[in-house]
């Protein structure tokens, strides 16, 4: 059986948005990212592991930074700009189990997220409670406590993972993983930054 291709951000960021899953940005055009707020965030707009293969700038504040890293990614894929957004990452996620079929990830995310290996599971659809217990299984989900002082919008990240458990318990979405890493947080909201999706 051959498989459809992986879908890039812009097309996973449409196929998400409907379940109220919303992906920060969009694909832009060299005129379009040098009107941007600075600075900004430019990535291939592709369905890799960006960071692995140089695609993904970050912080760009000047005209020079920002048409250097668009010649760079526009060589091999669209360019896809978010402004830059400062947080807490967390990595939120569907994966297939053998027995239980679909289930819910959550922990810690960004880069480390397989050396931290911080993570609860859910079988979904999940409730709002569930959705809190997932979070308080996780040790960066003390963050969402106010440890140290930390001032994290939970209930964004809550409302989040809800949805995502929508859009993995609807039968008519054919594919086999999600990863949304990371997702950043922080008092204002629950942002999701990256997205992979395996068809």
């Amino acid at each position: 059986m051959l498989l459809r291709p992986m879908p890039t951000i812009s097309e996973a960021q449409r196929i998400l948005e409907k379940y109220k899953v919303n992906v920060v940005g969009s694909v832009v055009s060299l005129e379009q990212a040098l009107a941007m707020k600075r600075p900004i965030v430019l990535k291939a707009d592709s369905a890799e592991h960006k960071t692995d293969k140089g695609l993904v700038f970050v912080g760009l504040d000047t005209d020079e930074a920002i048409r250097d890293a668009f010649a760079k990614i526009s060589k091999s894929a669209g360019v896809f700009a978010q402004p830059v957004v400062k947080g807490e990452e967390v990595i939120v996620g569907v994966v297939e189990d053998p027995t239980f079929g679909r289930v819910i990830m959550f922990g810690a995310g960004g880069i480390f997220t397989e050396v931290y290996k911080d993570t609860a599971f859910r079988v979904p659809p999940l409730s709002t409670k569930e959705a809190e217990a997932m979070i308080a299984d996780t040790r960066i989900g003390r963050l969402f406590e106010g440890f140290r002082g930390k001032e994290m919008n939970k209930k964004a990240l809550v409302a989040l993972l809800v949805a995502v458990s929508k859009f993995a318990g609807d039968g008519s979405e054919s594919f086999r993983e999600l990863d949304l890493n990371p997702v950043i947080v922080n008092r204002r909201g629950a942002f999701v930054v990256d997205v992979r999706m395996l068809i």
